[in-house]
């Protein structure tokens, strides 16, 4: 008998998978691109009125407000440090707004997606207009997660 050599298909040859727990850098690169947009755009409009009530907040800090969490006065305070313009302020939202992005890639991954899904889902998320306006405010919605964010009924 003789022994067979298993042959080497072109399919066989393609790219590996990449594993689940990779981002694409195209990903990283649309999240950069997508912090950027977000801050080079910030400084033209001034401030919301609720952006100038977490700067007095921030000034007079506390564990817990009756209207918000003490997370959005806390960040605010801190980017007091690069001064007090509309710029400063929305660092931290246009961050999370890039988190987001490379979130739903993850997302994506974990649902299965190729390195072509994953950048695609990146891509939407970073073009969707809720996660630009959101991350675009320095109010609470960037930063708190969905189960938390939603709307009470009392």
């Amino acid at each position: 008998m003789e022994a067979s050599v298993p042959s080497v298909t072109p399919a066989a040859r393609q790219a590996p998978v990449l594993p689940s727990d990779r981002v694409p850098v195209l990903v990283w690169v649309i999240a950069a691109v997508f912090v950027a947009a977000e801050l080079a755009l910030s400084g033209r409009y001034g401030f919301l009125q609720d952006e100038l009530y977490f700067i007095v907040a921030g000034h007079h800090l506390a564990f817990g407000y009756v209207d918000q969490p003490p997370l959005a006065p806390l960040l605010t305070r801190v980017t007091d440090v690069l001064g007090v313009s509309p710029t400063a302020l929305r660092i931290g939202p246009a961050l999370a707004g890039g988190a987001v992005v490379v979130l739903a890639a993850r997302l994506a991954a974990l649902f299965g997606a190729g390195r072509f899904g994953r950048v695609l889902a990146a891509l939407a998320t970073a073009c969707a207009p809720v996660v630009y306006a959101l991350a675009h405010l320095g109010i609470t919605e960037p930063f708190c997660p969905p189960p938390t964010c939603t709307p009470s009924r009392t």
